[in-house]
């Protein structure tokens, strides 16, 4: 049981860093299948989140001068929307949810398709810093209830209003997302809810997975990401929309 889950956080933690399509798509159906409540589920999504995109966020971004005021704003914002998110989550119905981002993601991975340049170039720029930060809060709160795509709809944000490149862009996003996946795992686990050993071996798996995956993504460079962006994109968004 230990080296599957190990190999499950580590397998979702590897593909979520190289592309951003979310590591709760391939973890939240096994824990369950495992046997593990929901909500415990939930708790382990969030806190292995926390920690593997420590790592994915230093990999994209080592070589960038970040924006701190930008990214401290938007992060802050989605933090509000993250801990809001946290409070109604295990309540909420996913079914229908699922099947709105899954179309979402495929009309997304359409848009990539039909411009092919989209993403491959920065652009420096240090405009519209406020009106991407207020993307944070409807960011931060999906990041916190479902986390399916946030990568790619981060990443498609930042890139046509920031102009940063792809993998400048996610590097942004996992920053802002540890900060939102930090605050949402406290909430639910002072709600009760969490597995010692469901936590801990998944953390060490995505941890890993993590810091190898976004070593792949960052050298490989946008080219390679935007490949694996379609290809993730149409898997899952057609998982979602078909929910299987």
């Amino acid at each position: 049981m230990l080296v599957l889950i190990f190999l499950i956080g580590f397998t979702a933690a590897f593909v979520s860093s190289m592309s951003g399509c979310g590591s709760g798509l391939i973890t939240l159906p096994s824990w369950l299948f495992l046997g593990f409540s929901l909500p415990a589920a939930l708790v382990c999504d969030k806190i292995n989140a926390c920690v593997w995109t420590v790592f994915a966020a230093r990999n994209y971004l080592r070589q960038e001068r970040i924006q701190w005021p930008f990214l401290l704003l938007m992060s802050a914002l989605g933090i509000l929307g993250a801990v809001s998110a946290a409070y109604v989550v295990i309540s909420v119905d996913e079914f229908i949810l699922r099947r709105i981002i899954g179309a979402i993601i495929l009309v997304v991975v359409v848009f990539l398709c039909l411009d092919k340049e989209f993403g491959l170039q920065q652009t420096k720029t240090r405009q519209a810093g406020m009106a991407a930060s207020l993307l944070g809060l409807p960011l931060g709160f999906y990041e916190a209830f479902f986390g399916a795509g946030n990568g790619i709809f981060a990443s498609i944000a930042l890139t046509k209003i920031k102009k940063f490149s792809l993998v400048i862009a996610l590097g942004y996003y996992y920053a802002m997302a540890f900060v939102w996946s930090l605050f949402a795992a406290g909430v639910l686990v002072r709600s009760g809810h969490f597995e010692l050993k469901l936590v801990v071996t998944a953390s060490l798996g995505a941890g890993l997975g993590g810091y190898w995956g976004s070593r792949i993504g960052s050298a490989r460079g946008s080219v390679f990401v935007r490949k694996l962006f379609i290809a993730l994109g149409v898997i899952f968004g057609v998982k979602l929309l078909l929910n299987f």
